[in-house]
């Protein structure tokens, strides 16, 4: 099993570093919809996401919540979204 906690991109340079090709990956996925938008709904969650070495998702958890529990879950939907990793 590997584990990867929060990186921020400055941690993430080189276009061979697989967990910036992760994280790309995700980001593919992250949507921020209109309605929450609207009401002022922001924040950053802070997830621990678990993956076997073939890259299969083994568990997400959230270490720092968003404050907001949609946002919180969008974050979560898209790392499933995202799965498997290679």
């Amino acid at each position: 099993r590997e584990s990867l906690s929060s990186t921020n991109e400055s941690e993430i340079s080189s276009h061979s570093n697989p967990f910036k090709s992760l994280m790309e990956q995700i980001e593919e996925k992250l949507s921020y919809p209109l309605s929450l938008q609207m009401q002022g709904i922001e924040g950053q969650v802070k997830l621990k996401i678990t993956l076997s070495l073939e890259g299969q998702l083994l568990s997400t958890e959230v270490l720092t919540s968003s404050g907001s529990r949609e946002l919180d879950e969008l974050a979560i939907q898209a790392i499933n979204s995202a799965a498997p990793f290679h």
